[in-house]
């Protein structure tokens, strides 16, 4: 035995051991649990096969479940991106779709001005040619009025009293004087109806406005109904432009005929103011003619002689 050292238990010898497996014995595959004293067990083919079986099932089932788990990911996060492209996508659609309807509200504004400020323009033009027609024939008539009486049988004729005073012609010429106010007035209140028709009937005629889109499954069409809807709209605004140009084209035929009806009726009164206006002055020349013969002395009968 060895010396025990530091006074301790003396040292065991060690022995060289060796197991060898003897051939026919199935002791090599005998196993001992972690407790010494164990039972041992024999682990069979049959048994691991089948412990191998049901772990590549266990693992085959865990593979895929993450399998289908990746794939469910992915779908959920594919699926939720195209929600979002797709509602960008409608975002985008309705930007276009809103800044074309205001492209065209702000040319439909344009034009319905321009309309406007031309109808306007024309009307101001036939207003002042009908002004100037009723200003002559109110300056005739005061022309006449301040010079001649009219003649209450018919036809009437315009005639010069004398310059003698006379009570009756005194009151003649002031009922003539208020009936010339009142014809006067009249001519105003007739020049403001025919300036108000005019104004009317040049009025612009308002563009039709665009049916509203059906919603729903209209709006989720998307793209093909917009565009249908914008040439309709154009096609609808086209026409609208052709008609309100004829429009244009009757109202100016309309005021020419109307302007040349009223120089023609001008013209006519002041033809028939001239000859009255002769015939005045050719009846005040007799009247004046009348006064000298009756101032001229009567002839005596001594320069006779």
């Amino acid at each position: 035995m060895d010396q025990p050292r530091n006074g301790g238990e003396p040292r065991r010898p060690q022995v060289a051991s060796v197991v060898a497996a003897v051939e026919g014995d199935d002791s090599g595959r005998r196993k001992r649990s972690a407790d010494d004293g164990g039972e041992l067990f024999e682990e069979k083919k049959d048994v691991k096969r089948r412990n191998q079986r049901l772990f590549g099932s266990i693992l085959g089932t865990l593979q895929r479940f993450s399998r289908e788990e990746s794939e469910t990911r992915a779908t959920a996060t594919a699926q939720r991106r195209a929600e979002l492209e797709a509602k960008a996508e409608h975002k985008r659609a309705e930007a276009v779709e809103e800044s074309k309807r205001a492209a065209r509200e702000e040319m439909r504004q344009m034009r319905e001005g321009e309309v406007a400020r031309r109808q306007e323009h024309r009307a101001a033009a036939v207003c002042h040619r009908v002004e100037a027609v009723y200003a002559g024939r109110i300056a005739r008539l005061d022309k006449l009025a301040s010079r001649f009486l009219l003649t209450t049988a018919s036809p009437p004729l315009y005639w010069c009293p004398g310059k003698q005073p006379c009570p009756q012609l005194d009151a003649e010429a002031e009922r003539q004087r208020q009936a010339h106010e009142q014809r006067k007035e009249a001519l105003r209140q007739e020049l403001e109806e025919e300036k108000a028709s005019i104004v009317q009937r040049f009025q612009p005629r308002p563009f039709g406005e665009r049916q509203p889109a059906g919603g729903g499954a209209g709006a989720a069409e998307g793209g093909e109904g917009d565009e249908e809807e914008q040439e309709e709209g154009d096609e609808h605004m086209e026409e609208a432009a052709q008609g309100e140009r004829q429009q244009e084209g009757e109202q100016e035929e309309q005021a020419a005929g109307e302007a040349a009806a009223a120089a023609g009726e001008a013209a006519s009164m002041e033809e028939e103011q001239a000859e009255a206006e002769t015939e005045a002055e050719a009846a005040e020349a007799d009247a004046e003619a009348a006064e000298e013969d009756q101032e001229l002395p009567a002839p005596s009968l001594d320069e006779d002689a």
